[in-house]
C-alpha cells in the first residue's frame, strides 16, 4: 500500500472497549490487517495481549502484525514503576498514545479515521515529509 492522498489509514485504541467491541469496530470498517504499534504488546485487559489479540483477530479474518519499534517509550512505563502514580502514567500514556498513533497515520497522509469507543472520527491530512 502506498502512502499519499488516496490512502485511508485507521487508528484504534482499546480504551473503553471490550475485545468484542474492538473486533466489531474493525470488522465494520472492513479492516484486513491490524498493525499493533505498542512497544510491549501486553495488557491487563482481557483479550488485548499479543497472543489473545492475534487469536481474536485471526478468528475474525484479520491479519495481525506487531511493530515494537513504534511503541510507547520505556521512560513512561519506567516512571510508573518508580512512583506508582497511575494518574500521571495515564495522562502521559494517553497523550503519547494519541500522539504516536496520529504521527504514524499522518506520515502516511491521505484520510485518517480514528476508531474510538464512541465511533469513528475522520480527518484529512497531507503526508508529512
Amino acid at each position: 500500500m502506498r502512502a499519499g492522498k488516496n490512502l485511508t489509514a485507521y487508528t484504534i485504541g482499546y480504551e473503553g472497549m471490550t475485545i468484542e467491541a474492538f473486533i466489531a469496530s474493525l470488522c465494520t470498517q472492513r479492516i484486513a490487517h491490524l498493525v499493533d504499534i505498542r512497544e510491549v504488546a501486553r495488557s491487563r485487559k482481557k483479550g488485548f495481549s499479543k497472543s489473545a489479540l492475534s487469536e481474536h483477530l485471526e478468528r475474525a479474518g484479520i491479519r495481525y502484525s506487531h511493530v515494537r519499534a513504534l511503541g510507547c517509550p520505556k521512560p513512561i512505563r519506567d516512571q510508573y514503576r518508580v512512583d506508582g502514580n497511575w494518574g500521571r502514567y495515564s495522562r502521559a500514556f494517553t497523550a503519547y498514545a494519541l500522539c504516536h498513533r496520529s504521527l504514524v497515520a499522518h506520515k502516511l497522509g491521505g484520510v485518517i479515521v480514528h476508531l474510538t469507543a464512541n465511533g469513528p472520527v475522520t480527518e484529512e491530512t497531507a503526508a508529512v515529509a
